[in-house]
Formats: structure tokens, C-alpha cells, sequence
């Protein structure tokens, strides 16, 4: 069984977050909220849930984020898939040999509490290119 059901969001690798969102609101008509900046991983991201669209841009310079920044411009950074099972992409990684980063349990975020994601190692996916790549699910309601 397929565990990849489509894409639930990318997210572009900025330097002038402004700038770029401005941009995309002007040609596409995006419609970007502001969450903040995320201190973790030192980052100032917008998205546009509808288009599955999140711009990152760091907010100091030995951020992660920054360090990829200075390596590839600015690029794709992440892509997210959408999963049918959560446990089931987990087990699919653990056979793969593809390490996880990060597990996101439901409930852990205050604002999708009935979401769950598993942030991959990118070295262990080398054909990704070095990019991020996490799996997406939801708890189903009712």
C-alpha cells in the first residue's frame, strides 16, 4: 500500500522574506499568515495553508537555516508529503534505513493538535539532494 497520499506543503529557503512574500501575493495572490518566528530553529516563516506555501528566512546567522542559505542560495528547502498512516511511514523509514530527525506527536502543537509529522534525516535520503523532507498526517474526526 501507497503511504504517500500528494504533497502537503513546500517550503522555500529566502533572504528577504518581505520582499518574497510581497511577491508572491502580487503574482499568484497568495494569502501568507505570519506564525512568528520559530527560536528552535531561529526562523521567521509565513505560509499560505490553501497553497501548501511556506517561506523561511533565519533570524540570526549561525541559524541552521542560515547556514543552508549561504550554501544554496535560495532554493527548495523542504517538501512535505501528505500520509495516509503516520506509524506506517515511520516503520517504511525504520526499513529504509531513513533516520528521523524529529517525531511531532499528536497533540504536540497547540495549533494542530491532531496533526503528526516525522522530519527525515536528509543525509540518509541522498538522492533528495540534501533537502528536508517530512511526512504529514492527520488524526481523521469523528
Amino acid at each position: 500500500m501507497a503511504v504517500i497520499e500528494g504533497i502537503h506543503r513546500v517550503a522555500l529557503c529566502v533572504q528577504d522574506l518581505e520582499r518574497t512574500k510581497k511577491a508572491f501575493e502580487e503574482a499568484f495572490g497568495c494569502d501568507f499568515f505570519d506564525p512568528g518566528v520559530f527560536e528552535p530553529m531561529q526562523v521567521h516563516s509565513v505560509t499560505d495553508v490553501d497553497k501548501g506555501l511556506v517561506l523561511t528566512m533565519p533570524t540570526s546567522y549561525d541559524s541552521p537555516i542560515a547556514d543552508n542559505l549561504r550554501r544554496h542560495g535560495q532554493h527548495c528547502m523542504m517538501i512535505c508529503f501528505r500520509v495516509s498512516d503516520i506509524e506506517e511511514a515511520k516503520r517504511m523509514c525504520h526499513e529504509k534505513g531513513i533516520n528521523i530527525l524529529q517525531e511531532i506527536k499528536l497533540g504536540d502543537v497547540e495549533r494542530y493538535k491532531d496533526a503528526a509529522e516525522l522530519v527525515l534525516d536528509p543525509a540518509s535520503f541522498p538522492e533528495w539532494g540534501g533537502n528536508f523532507m517530512l511526512f504529514y498526517g492527520r488524526e481523521e474526526s469523528g
